[in-house]
């Protein structure tokens, strides 16, 4: 069956694991940086809910800490179903040009290894 040192290693590994869940973090961030034909075009505070016109090609909303496109003038309307933003997952509207992204204070560096 099962030699001890067996069970000492699986019950090391049930409890790395419950703890790196336990333990972790969501990736979250503070901006939604929004980007048309290749240059930045905003950067716009999470925290505050707004609705932004993007040259009138396309409309954003940030509410509850996301930020999502509500309208768009293209004609798949692709970006609009894609729903919510994540931190780490840009929504693209690709017919437009248009990139949202979700950054934190730091930027896109998240983490430094020597």
């Amino acid at each position: 069956m099962f030699k001890k040192a067996d069970l000492i290693i699986y019950a090391f590994l049930a409890i790395t694991l419950v703890g790196m869940f336990a333990f972790a973090t969501p990736l979250t961030g503070s901006y939604a940086v929004v980007y048309s034909h290749g240059e930045e075009y905003g950067r716009y505070n999470l925290s505050h809910d707004q609705i932004i016109s993007i040259d009138n090609r396309a409309e954003i909303e940030i509410k509850d800490k996301s930020v999502s496109f509500i309208s768009s003038t293209c004609e798949n309307q692709v970006c609009v179903k894609s729903g919510k933003c994540k931190a780490g997952q840009p929504v693209i509207c690709a017919p437009q040009g248009i990139i949202l992204r979700i950054e934190g204070k730091g930027g896109d560096v998240d983490a430094i290894t020597y």
